[in-house]
């Protein structure tokens, strides 16, 4: 969840300590944000990182390689804590 925070911040609000110098800033985990993302494309995301951003990929194969079953625990983690 470290690399997460650096940029989506403590609080999900999309503006961690690495945000600042990107161009485009990330998503704030806001409850509309998420309600309109289903878990399997959040999942998506998080594995091949999003395309025109600098959101990484964080899945199988990539710097990061979190797994399968990690990937999904993250997006049980963001949807629980800041989709309510």
């Amino acid at each position: 969840m470290k690399k997460c925070k650096k940029c989506h911040g403590e609080t999900g609000d999309g503006k961690g300590s690495g945000a600042k110098d990107l161009e485009i800033k990330p998503k704030a985990f806001t409850k509309d944000y998420l309600s309109n993302r289903s878990d399997g494309q959040l999942f998506w995301i998080i594995e091949k990182g999003s395309a025109n951003t600098d959101m990484e990929a964080f899945g199988p194969g990539s710097e990061t390689n979190i797994s399968k079953d990690d990937t999904w625990k993250v997006v049980t983690f963001i949807k629980e804590k800041f989709g309510k």
